[in-house]
C-alpha cells in the first residue's frame, strides 16, 4: 500500500446543526393517547438545544394531533409511572398538522426549544395529547443506545396511558432529534453515486388507503425491450372482462392469502394482488422490501392485503400468448372497501400493463406496486411512480442488476489525544477487477470520468492530492477495508478541516469499459 500524506487546513469551529436518529423500523405501536419513554444525555461538554423532532406514527397518514414533550431529571428508567406529581414536567409541545405513513418521519417543531445541559441526562416522554395520533415504535430483546455528536439516546419503554397503567419494555422510540451544539463535531457524509448502477426492479412502497385516496394514475405499461423494460404511464385503459375470452367465468374458491396456478401459460396469481411468471412465490398478505425483491419468479404487483373470499371476483382469460387477470370489487381485508385492478400480459414479448379501476381502503394495509424479476435483486428504493412518470415520461429497467461501487467511512473522523488511522470500506467490487485505488483530496472536482475512458455515469468526487494503493483485489470477496489517513491529534488548527475520499477499480489495462468509481465521502474533522 502506498500513501501520500496531505496537508490539512483549518476551517474554524462552527455552531453545529446536528441530528440523531434511532430507528424507523417499527414493528409495534401504542394506543392513541399513549406515551413512549427514553433518555437523552449531553455527554460532549456542550449544551444541547433541541428545536424540532421527527416522530413515527402508527395512526393513518394525514392524522392531526399534538405531542407533548415531558422531561424527568436524570433519566426515564424506573420513573415512567411517577406522573407529573412525581417529577415529570411538561417542557414543550409539537403540533402535528398531518402525519406521514408509519415507517416514515413526521416532523414537529417544538413550541419552545428544549435544552439538555452539558454532562447531564434527562428522561423524555412523547405523549399523544390528542387522540388524533398514536406512536409507532420497535419492540426488541434488550435496551438500545444511539449516539450522535455530543448527544446519546437510550431506549426505552412505552405505556398506553401516560405515566400510569402497564409499562411495556423494551420499546425503542422511533425518532430523529434535531439539535444544535457548540461542540466541534466530526462528520462523514456520502456524496453522489458510484458506477455502474443498473437496476431491474421498480416499486412504490405505500399503503392501500393512501394509494386509493391519492392515486390518479390510470395504469402502468411495462414495455419489454428484450433486455429489460421501459416503464411508462399506460397508453391504454382498463379492458372489459370477456374481451380476450368471451366465455370467461370468475375463478371459484380463491382462498384468502393464496397463490394459485392459472391457465396454460405458466402463470400464477395471488389473492393479494400479484401476477407471477412462474411458481413458488410467497402467499404473504403483508408485502415487504425483502419479500418483493427475493421471489423465485418474476412478478408484477398491486400487492396488498385483499380478501376475495369475502367479496368480489377474480377472472382469468387467455388467448394465444395474451392473458388478462382482473380483480373486480375485491375487498381489502377487514373492510367493506372495493378494489378493482387488472393485469394484461403478452407472454411472447413479456410486455405487461397494470390498469387501475376504483381503489379504496379505510385500513392502512402495506402495499407494493411495481415489478421485480426472479430474485434476489438489488433494492432500488421506493419511488413515487406517478410523479416520476409525469416528470420524465419513462423509466428504464435493465434485465439484471449491476450494483455500483460503494464507499463508506468507518464511523466519524474524531480526533483524539494521539494520531489514529481512519478507515473506509469499498463494497461491491466486481469480480473482474484487478486493482483498487483510494483517492484522497482537499476538494471535490465532480469530474466526469468518461472523459478518460471510464463508463458513462462514473464521476470523480476527490481531487487526488494523495493516492492509496493500488491494492490487488483480484479473487477477493468483493469488499475492501483500507486506511484513508492517519487522523492527527486534536488541535484547534485541524477543527473543521474537510477531506474528500473516493475509490476506483481497474483491470490490467487500467482504464477501460470495466473500470468503476465509487461515490465520494466528505470527512469533516472534529474532536467529538
Amino acid at each position: 500500500m502506498r500513501f501520500l500524506p496531505i496537508v490539512l487546513f483549518s476551517c474554524g469551529a462552527a455552531f453545529a446543526q446536528e441530528s440523531l436518529t434511532s430507528t424507523f423500523a417499527n414493528n409495534n405501536g401504542g394506543s392513541a393517547g399513549g406515551a413512549v419513554y427514553f433518555t437523552l444525555t449531553a455527554a460532549g461538554g456542550s449544551d444541547i438545544t433541541i428545536t424540532d423532532i421527527d416522530f413515527n406514527f402508527s395512526s393513518a397518514a394525514g392524522s392531526v394531533g399534538s405531542i407533548d414533550i415531558y422531561t424527568f431529571p436524570g433519566g426515564h428508567a424506573g420513573n415512567e409511572l411517577l406522573g407529573t406529581a412525581g417529577g415529570w414536567v411538561l417542557a414543550a409541545t409539537c403540533p402535528i398538522a398531518a402525519s406521514n405513513a408509519a415507517g416514515t418521519p413526521t416532523n414537529g417543531v417544538l413550541s419552545v426549544p428544549l435544552t439538555v445541559l452539558a454532562g447531564t441526562a434527562v428522561g423524555v416522554a412523547y405523549v399523544d395529547s390528542t387522540l388524533g395520533t398514536s406512536h409507532a415504535y420497535t419492540s426488541g430483546p434488550a435496551p438500545v443506545s444511539y449516539s450522535g455528536c455530543g448527544l446519546s439516546l437510550d431506549a426505552g419503554t412505552a405505556s398506553n396511558t401516560p405515566f400510569t397503567g402497564v409499562l411495556f419494555s423494551p420499546r425503542f422510540v422511533n425518532t430523529t432529534i434535531h439539535y444544535s451544539t457548540t461542540a466541534s463535531c466530526a462528520a462523514m457524509e456520502s456524496i453522489g453515486d458510484g458506477c455502474t448502477n443498473t437496476l431491474a426492479s421498480i416499486y412504490e412502497e405505500t399503503t392501500l388507503d393512501v394509494w386509493g385516496l391519492n392515486n390518479t394514475l390510470s395504469g402502468i405499461d411495462y414495455i419489454s425491450t428484450g433486455s429489460g423494460y421501459i416503464v411508462t404511464a399506460a397508453a391504454g385503459t382498463f379492458v372489459p372482462v370477456g374481451t380476450v375470452d368471451p366465455l370467461t367465468l370468475p375463478i371459484p374458491g380463491v382462498a384468502d392469502d393464496s397463490v394459485n396456478p392459472v391457465g396454460t401459460l405458466g402463470l400464477e396469481f395471488s389473492s393479494n394482488g400479484f401476477l407471477a411468471l412462474g411458481p413458488g412465490n410467497t402467499n404473504a398478505w403483508s408485502p415487504t422490501v425483502a419479500l418483493f425483491l427475493d421471489q423465485p419468479a418474476a412478478a408484477f404487483t398491486c400487492w396488498a392485503d385483499f380478501q376475495p373470499d369475502t367479496g368480489g371476483v377474480i377472472t382469468y382469460e387467455e388467448a394465444g400468448t395474451r392473458a388478462l387477470l382482473t380483480y373486480t370489487d375485491v375487498l381489502s381485508w377487514g373492510t367493506t372497501d372495493l378494489n378493482t385492478f387488472q393485469f394484461d400480459i403478452d407472454i411472447a414479448t413479456g410486455s405487461t400493463s397494470l390498469y387501475f379501476g376504483a381503489m379504496a381502503s379505510s385500513a392502512a394495509h402495506p402495499m407494493f406496486v411495481g415489478f421485480s424479476p426472479a430474485g434476489p435483486n438489488a433494492d432500488p428504493g421506493s419511488l413515487d411512480i406517478e410523479a416520476e412518470l409525469a416528470a420524465i415520461g419513462g423509466i428504464v429497467l435493465a434485465d439484471a442488476d449491476t450494483v455500483p461501487l460503494t464507499l463508506s467511512g468507518v464511523g466519524r473522523p474524531v480526533m483524539g489525544s494521539a494520531s489514529v488511522p481512519y478507515e473506509a470500506i469499498t463494497a461491491n467490487i466486481e469480480a473482474g477487477a484487478i486493482f483498487h485505488v483510494g483517492i484522497v483530496g482537499l476538494s471535490n472536482p465532480g469530474l466526469p470520468l468518461s472523459l478518460i475512458g471510464f463508463p458513462a455515469g462514473c464521476t470523480l468526487y476527490a481531487q487526488g492530492d494523495a493516492l492509496v494503493g493500488p491494492t490487488v483485489v483480484a479473487g477477493g470477496p468483493g469488499d475492501l477495508t483500507w486506511t484513508v489517513i492517519g487522523l492527527p491529534a486534536a488541535a484547534p488548527a485541524f477543527i473543521g478541516a474537510e477531506i474528500y475520499v473516493a475509490a476506483a477499480t481497474l483491470d490490467l489495462s487500467l482504464v477501460s469499459a470495466s473500470s468503476r468509481s465509487s461515490n465520494g465521502i466528505k470527512l469533516t474533522l472534529g474532536d467529538l
